[in-house]
């Protein structure tokens, strides 16, 4: 993983939990997923100040929803957004985008001082074309 100039200073322990119900994605689908809760954890470690994180994967009846939380400092979505128009970098807009071309969704909660949640919902494909991770 290319941290840049990030250098992190202590750990940040991820809690996975799952509903164990197998996920047949294709390649594509499961690396795509993959760099993004990369992305998102990195971003918990450079500015949640917390070194706690949780990942949950939960497989629905033709969605994959993946969803990344800390309890750290949160931030103002809107701000962010805005801020990412006027810098042209890549952060949540990278991500979005990817989620997106694989005909998912890309959901961000947060406030200041109470923490952040990213869902990522993908649709699962159908019975005949699934490809076991």
């Amino acid at each position: 993983m290319r941290l840049g100039n990030f250098k992190p200073d202590r750990l940040l322990v991820t809690q996975v939990a799952h509903d164990a119900s197998p996920s047949h994605l294709n390649y594509e689908t499961s690396s795509a997923i993959f760099q993004v809760v990369r992305e998102l954890l990195l971003n918990v470690a450079k500015h949640a100040s917390t070194d706690h994180a949780h990942v949950a994967i939960i497989t629905g009846s033709n969605t994959l929803n993946v969803t990344v939380t800390d309890y750290g400092v949160g931030f103002d979505t809107a701000e962010v957004l805005k801020k990412h128009k006027r810098s042209g970098g890549f952060g949540i807009f990278n991500i979005r985008q990817r989620i997106e071309h694989l005909g998912g969704s890309l959901t961000i909660e947060s406030m200041p001082g109470k923490g952040s949640r990213a869902t990522i919902t993908v649709p699962l494909p159908s019975k005949g074309k699934q490809e076991s991770i």
